[in-house]
This record gives structure tokens, C-alpha cells and sequence, in this order.
């Protein structure tokens, strides 16, 4: 039967243009069922569909038309008119690639009939049409989680994340609550003991608020150049060494000097060490002795004290005036000059540096 009644260009609910079929006389059937096909689309969410895209014709935001070639939908973002015949859609969304965006292709995407509440869809296979859930869930309150307890991991080898960004007191626990950081104003705060099986460098003030401090490996290592802390409380330095004291006499000239050795230790702000020192050959060497050459400056004028080993076996005392490296006035204990030909004196020094 045929029917005189006019076809509709374009279906009312989301304007879906209808195609030439190369049927001239379509009529009331046919515009039934062109109602049929908008309202099911409808059903998706997918309006505002003015048909098919067309050259030289204005678009405004929000509208929607067809890829003819692809059938999938795009969304106008871009307030404009499109280019003129023969330009295709494909190639204006090229040339201009923010005047559309896409909305919903053509396949049809599927699952197996059946979900788990608050589970995090993917896709199943390369196809993008089916998907499946996950072992990852998504609740109300907005956690992620696994469905099950101590599974999956996030990021994996070859596809880690970048970075990882926390609120403000944010807190990462450790098997529910077994073990904790937390963090609070710059603060990040451990619960129980912390291992570092590589270096540890902190370059902000390390602070231990409870004692003791343990060291099981037994060693701390300052700089080669000290970090001087002007602080009553602070240990900022320890070093300790060898060193060669000169030796001469304060009259006349010692002709050789034998072996001098001299061995330190610097804590903190405090030396101590000693020097043993001989004499080959005293020559006109007279009056007292200096042993200069120890490693750090005094601070503030010391006592020395020694003692002369090789044949008197008699005391030996000396000064470090401040602002020295070199032991003065090295007498016996009665002020006589102590150098013979073969004497060796060990002088013990403490005393304040920087």
C-alpha cells in the first residue's frame, strides 16, 4: 500500500536525519519507526543529534552529528562554520582539532550479562567493544581497593607510576595499622623502627627523642673539614692522626735530631695526644726545648707533661701559650735543660681548639 503522506526529514528527540534509502514514497510507517529508533537512542543519553556532518554549514556548541564514514558521534566545542566541499569531517577535525569532540562510537560494547557492585570496569581484549570486571573496587565513599586482602600491587615493573601525591596528614599503613607514617607539618613520623639498607642522608636537623642511640655497626664519620657549631651541647667534629714534631733548643743549636713521632686525637673541641722525641747528637743545644708542629691551634694556654726515658728517667713539663701549635719551655721538673747526646723525652699535651 502506498501511503501520501509526508516524510519527515528529522526525528523529534534527537534529530537523526534520515538517510536516501532511494525510496521516494516513504510515509506514516516509516516515520513510525524512525520514532522507534530516537527514542531508543534516546534511552542512552545520546541527543541533541543534528545529522549527518556537512560542508559549509554552521555548527554551534553542543550540537552533534554523524561521521558518515565511521558513524561514530561528535560534539560541537567550538562555536563555527565547516569547510567547504570536497574537505572531509575527518580531515576539518584535523585541521581544526578543538572544534569537535567525540561522543559514542559505532560498536557496541558488551559484557557477560552480570557485575559486581562498585567494581572498576576494563576492557577485555584489544577490540574495545567487550568489557569485564575487575579484581579492583571503587566504593561510595570514593577508596580503591582490591576485592580481596594482600593482592595485585600498584604500578609494576616496567609500568611504575611517576609520582604520588597525599594530602596533609595523610597517613600509608602497614597491614591495618601493624605499622604506620604519618604525616603532619612537614613531619613524616614512622611508628615503630625504621631500616635503611642503603645510605641514609639527611640534610635538615636529625632529631632522636628518645634514648639510647644505638650505633650497631660502631662508626660515625665526621668531614675532613669540620662543621663548627657554636653550640655548648654539640659534638661537631672528631679526627684523629699522625703528625712529625719539629724539635729544637731555645740556646745554641741541637747538631741532629733522631726519631720524632706524634699521634693525636681532636673530639670535638678537644685534642690529646703525644710526641716522642730524640736526640742524636746535642751539639750546643742549650737552655730549654720546643716541640712545635701539633696538628690544631690552642684555644687558651695548657700545661704539658713528660717525661724523659732514656737515662734520667726524670719529668718533664712544657707550656702551649694560646693560639699555638708549639710546646714551649721543655725543662726537667727543676728548670734544667734536659737535651743530652741520646736522650728521648714523651710529652702527653690536652688542650681546648676550635
Amino acid at each position: 500500500m502506498t501511503s501520501t503522506a509526508a516524510v519527515k526529514s528529522r526525528t523529534s528527540s534527537i534529530g537523526l536525519g534520515l538517510l536516501n534509502f532511494a525510496y521516494p514514497n516513504w510515509g506514516d510507517d516509516a516515520n513510525y519507526n524512525m520514532m522507534i529508533i530516537d527514542a531508543s537512542i534516546s534511552l542512552l543519553g545520546v541527543t541533541g543529534i543534528v545529522g549527518v556532518w556537512q560542508n559549509s554549514t554552521a555548527y554551534t556548541v553542543g550540537q552533534r552529528v554523524v561521521d558518515s564514514t565511521s558513524l561514530a558521534i561528535y560534539q560541537c566545542a567550538v562555536n563555527h562554520t565547516s569547510a567547504a566541499s570536497p574537505t572531509t569531517f575527518a580531515a576539518d577535525r584535523v585541521a581544526n582539532p578543538t572544534f569537535w569532540t567525540a561522543v559514542l562510537t559505532s560498536q557496541q560494547v558488551t559484557n557477560s550479562g552480570s557485575a559486581t557492585d562498585n567494581a572498576v570496569a576494563r576492557f577485555d581484549l584489544a577490540t574495545g567493544k567487550v568489557i569485564q570486571t575487575s579484581l579492583v573496587e571503587l566504593d561510595d565513599s570514593g577508596n580503591i581497593s582490591p576485592f580481596t586482602n594482600d593482592v595485585g600491587g600498584l604500578g609494576k615493573s616496567g609500568k611504575a607510576w611517576g609520582d604520588l601525591f597525599l594530602a596533609n596528614a595523610a597517613v600509608i599503613n602497614f597491614n591495618a595499622g601493624n605499622y604506620t607514617l604519618t604525616h603532619a607539618a612537614g613531619i613524616l613520623t614512622a611508628s615503630g623502627n625504621f631500616t635503611v639498607s642503603g645510605n641514609l642522608i639527611v640534610t635538615g636537623t636529625a632529631t632522636v627523642t628518645a634514648a639510647p642511640l644505638t650505633l650497631t655497626g660502631g662508626q660515625i664519620v665526621f668531614p675532613g673539614t669540620q662543621n663548627p657549631s657554636a653550640g655548648a651541647n654539640t659534638f661537631d667534629d672528631y679526627e684523629e692522626g699522625t703528625f712529625t714534631p719539629g724539635q729544637t733548643s731555645v740556646g745554641g743549636t741541637i747538631t741532629t735530631n733522631g726519631t720524632r713521632t706524634g699521634w693525636y686525637r681532636k673530639i670535638a673541641g678537644f685534642v690529646a695526644g703525644s710526641i716522642d722525641c730524640t736526640i742524636t747528637t746535642n751539639g750546643t743545644g742549650a737552655t730549654q726545648l720546643n716541640w712545635s708542629g701539633l696538628p690544631f691551634s690552642t684555644t687558651a694556654t695548657s700545661a704539658c707533661a713528660g717525661i724523659e726515658t732514656a737515662a734520667t728517667a726524670k719529668q718533664i713539663v712544657g707550656m702551649l701559650n694560646n693560639a699555638s701549635t708549639t710546646i714551649t719551655q721543655g725543662a726537667f721538673y727543676d728548670g734544667t735543660y734536659p737535651g743530652a747526646d741520646g736522650r728521648r723525652f714523651v710529652v702527653n699535651f690536652a688542650y681546648p681548639a676550635a
